[in-house]
């Protein structure tokens, strides 16, 4: 188990048909994960919920919150935590779907 929160570069990046990301939380945090596009606007929630202490991995399917496959380009995802007592974490990355 990690002693910080970390998030991981998804693997596969550039990817297709789908990719994974990973992450650690070091105590029982309420954890935001979403996609965004270039202009910041949600295009999936991935996770929203407590989680336990540990390491994850969620993986993404290309796809938004209606279902249809985004578009070829570089997208964010971002993971925001909150524990209780106060405290928070937040960190983005960048990942590029490919044809």
């Amino acid at each position: 188990m990690s002693s910080m929160y970390r998030l991981d570069q998804n693997d596969p990046n550039p990817f297709s048909d789908g990719t994974t990301v990973t992450y650690a939380l070091p105590r029982a945090s309420y954890v935001i994960l979403e996609v965004l596009n270039r202009r910041g606007e949600r295009v999936r929630l991935l996770i929203d919920e407590i989680q336990e202490p540990g390491d994850y991995a969620k993986q993404w399917d290309g796809k938004d919150d209606n279902g249809r496959h985004v578009a070829c380009g570089v997208y964010l995802y971002r993971m925001t935590t909150r524990v209780a007592g106060g405290g928070a974490f937040m960190q983005s990355r960048e990942m590029k779907v490919e044809s």
